[in-house]
């Protein structure tokens, strides 16, 4: 269970949002294992991903222009034993591309992939990569199934809200942040693209999807709510 596992969302929600993460085990793999995820991070950069980060320690950019490489040396020079390095994808066949040279380079530390069941089987299954799942853990959200979320629901925000909220899973965008840049997509004063680049700042990590919010934005922007 990691906090890439929060994520709220029906399976077409996840078609272009793949998480995946490096992480050692304490008393097993963790000591000495910065060099591993500093090549994971480094192989990982490789594949395009959307978005990525260290895990631990709070790193925000400067500006709205993105990760680029000098951010991502920033961040391997800081990664160390604790940290937990991670990579967003938007395209499933960057990821395959991933895990196959992951699985080729053999570092050693256990690989958690965040995204529908569909995905996961189509990647591991793949030709290139045809590797069994270790483990395999599932959320649903459908109404009768024994699994989901229990408490007042109607009390929470509409589902669009909670979909860009639950992106990341240390809670650090708040629902006031959202609104504020839902209300300012809406009347013009950003884009959505703006909008996804404001919301993905607070999450330090990297788990949170830039494209997907841009896309969940535009559909609020002209009247495609999620509720």
């Amino acid at each position: 269970m990691t906090h890439t596992l929060h994520r709220i969302g029906e399976e077409k929600d996840f078609e272009n949002d793949i998480v995946v993460m490096m992480m050692a085990a304490k008393g097993f793999n963790k000591e000495g294992s910065a060099g591993k995820k500093k090549e994971y991070l480094k192989i990982a950069f490789k594949y395009n991903p959307v978005n990525y980060g260290e895990g631990v320690k709070l790193y925000l950019p400067d500006k709205l222009n993105g990760k680029d490489e000098h951010y991502l040396e920033y961040i391997i020079s800081n990664i160390n034993d604790d940290s937990t390095p991670v990579a967003v994808f938007d395209n499933i066949e960057n990821v395959k591309g991933l895990i196959k040279e992951l699985k080729e380079k053999n570092l050693g530390l256990s690989v958690v992939i965040s995204t529908s069941i569909k995905n996961v089987n189509e990647i591991m299954q793949s030709p290139e990569i045809n590797q069994k799942i270790f483990a395999l853990e599932q959320r649903v959200l459908k109404e009768g199934d024994n699994v989901g979320i229990y408490a007042d629901i109607y009390l929470l925000p509409p589902k669009d809200v909670v979909k860009l909220h639950s992106m990341c899973g240390h809670g650090m965008i708040s629902y006031s942040l959202i609104e504020r840049v839902i209300n300012d997509t809406k009347l013009g004063r950003i884009d959505a693209k703006t909008g996804a680049e404001i919301l993905s700042r607070p999450c330090s990590c990297g788990i949170f999807n830039k494209e997907k919010a841009e896309k969940i934005l535009e559909k609020i922007r002209i009247g495609e709510t999620d509720k």
